[in-house]
């Protein structure tokens, strides 16, 4: 029995991980429509140092017995039985995740999109059959707190609210040997912004006309696109991931400085620790976060570019401070934010339940099937004609619906026989 409990864990570990990797999803809306979200805040509360702590004073006083006791007994306060399956889920479906729901989502952006929608929006009434009713005043608490964070949310998941975040802009040299295309050269600052982005910048006229004067055709269909921008709605993804693809390929010829702007080390420390907070609250994407403040280019660029660096045997020093404390913001979010979430669910039930709910419904908005590109911005559309990927977008809508209400159902009934086991009279 104990052994089938950890294989469950780890399957919910393997859906909250799949949730991360999409965009618009969050593993904290999973875990709330599995029914182990508030089970989920306690475990990563639960995680604190007295095991090391034990563990030190064990060592040093020469593994004494009473040394062992003190340290298991200071690992028995983590919740390591949940801990270890959901985190070993969460891990192994971001690995694999990552290398094959990123080419659904770009082959089949509405239908992939038309799922998630309807599992989100069936998920919605979970945090309502948890609230508690027997607070008139709690309850109106609860209803203003969803109107509140629903518009929150809504604002939160566009993805044109962008916040400038560049605090300096810095010179890259392509160096000598190897033609190096503009895609690398900009991981070498690392860049917060796309290689189209850097490419039109203001402060980048040198680089445009060293591709004019080396790549005079190439650059030439780059201009046409560029001031065509505006005029076209791109709404065909994989046109858009070629016309990205354009930028990242052109070689910046040897010798030539580019100027890409990246952000305050503080700033991604921050950033770190605000995008993990919302990868555990239902409703919101932690990518969405990233995009928003800026950051989300930036980080891709400096895990990469520290790879791409260290590949060709060389120490990327920026790179890996901003990835260092990227992953120290990660931990101290997830640590204090949890906390943070259980004192809530605890003493406030019905106000905070009634806030994620608003997240729920608000961050719906980035997450709506039907998007197209219009004047160089993200919008949200109706179909102007319902051909079979419209069609299919409300099919997988419809799946994902039923999918949540059916696993509500078993949950409730398997919930209600465990109760009686527990409870015979």
């Amino acid at each position: 029995m104990k052994l089938a409990t950890h294989l469950i864990t780890f399957a919910k570990g393997v859906c909250m991980g799949i949730a991360d990797v999409i965009p618009g999803v969050s593993g904290g809306t999973l875990a709330l429509i599995l029914g182990i979200y508030q089970q989920f805040i306690e475990a990563i509360k639960s995680i604190n140092p007295k095991p090391l702590v034990a563990l030190l004073q064990w060592l040093k006083g020469g593994f004494k017995p009473e040394g062992r006791e003190a340290f298991m007994e200071a690992l028995g306060t983590i919740h390591l039985s949940f801990l270890i399956p959901l985190g070993l889920g969460i891990v192994l479906a971001m690995g694999v995740g990552s290398a094959i729901i990123p080419g659904l989502m770009e082959s089949y952006p509405e239908i992939m999109r038309g799922l998630f929608f309807g599992l989100i929006l069936a998920s919605v009434p979970i945090p309502i059959k948890l609230m508690p009713r027997d607070n008139a005043t709690m309850l109106a608490v609860a209803a203003a707190a969803a109107v509140v964070f629903g518009v929150f949310g809504f604002v939160v998941t566009n993805p044109n609210a962008l916040v400038n975040t560049t605090s300096e802009w810095v010179d890259v040299t392509v160096p000598e040997g190897d033609p190096m295309d503009l895609k690398h050269a900009i991981r070498r600052g690392p860049s917060s912004l796309t290689a189209e982005q850097v490419f039109w910048s203001e402060r980048n006229g040198a680089l445009r006309d060293a591709i004019k004067a080396s790549a005079p055709d190439s650059y030439a269909a780059l201009e046409a696109k560029h001031n065509a921008e505006g005029q076209v709605v791109a709404t065909d993804k994989r046109a858009l991931k070629r016309r990205a693809q354009d930028y990242n390929d052109l070689v910046v010829p040897v010798g030539t400085v580019l100027h890409v702007p990246r952000p305050s080390h503080l700033f991604i420390f921050f950033a770190a620790s605000i995008a993990i907070c919302a990868m555990v609250l239902p409703g919101i994407s932690g990518s969405f976060i990233l995009l928003v403040l800026g950051c989300y280019y930036f980080i891709l660029n400096a895990l990469k570019g520290s790879l791409s660096q260290l590949a060709h045997l060389e120490l990327p020093v920026q790179s890996l401070a901003y990835v260092g404390l990227f992953i120290c913001g990660i931990a101290v979010g997830i640590l204090s934010f949890a906390r943070v979430m259980a004192w809530l669910l605890k003493k406030f039930p019905a106000p905070t339940m009634g806030a994620l709910v608003g997240l729920m419904i608000g961050c719906l908005r980035g997450i709506w099937p039907y998007q197209s590109t219009l004047d160089g911005q993200l919008v949200n559309v109706l179909p102007k004609a319902w051909g079979s990927t419209e069609l299919m977008a409300i099919g997988a809508m419809v799946v994902g619906f039923v999918l949540v209400v059916i696993l509500n159902v078993v949950g409730d009934r398997t919930a209600a026989q465990q109760e009686a086991e527990q409870d015979p009279a």
